[in-house]
């Protein structure tokens, strides 16, 4: 396995960790256990639980990470553009 492979592996554990763990945090927490609970099958957790999840917490988290793709993706695109590593926003007046 490459060292790239093995970085890019433990990002995406790493999101993903930190999602199930976000899907805690909150005004009204919820234990890790709850969480996964609630991811796999709704029933095994109270109605409460299961709304706040699905409902409330993993659409922000979701949204959250496509807007961080997004941004990544206009930052890359940016580098390409004008192959400057270094290359900013206001470059353009973004």
């Amino acid at each position: 396995m490459t060292r790239y492979a093995i970085v890019l592996s433990a990002s995406i554990a790493f999101t993903i960790a930190l999602a199930v763990v976000a899907l805690g945090l909150g005004r009204y927490p919820v234990a890790v256990s709850d969480v996964l609970r609630a991811l796999v099958d709704r029933s095994q957790v109270p109605e409460a639980i299961a709304q706040v999840v699905w409902n409330v917490r993993l659409p922000r988290i979701a949204g959250a990470l496509m807007v961080g793709m997004a941004l990544a993706c206009a930052g890359a695109a940016f580098q390409q553009m004008f192959r400057n590593p270094l290359v900013a926003p206001d470059t353009l007046g973004v």
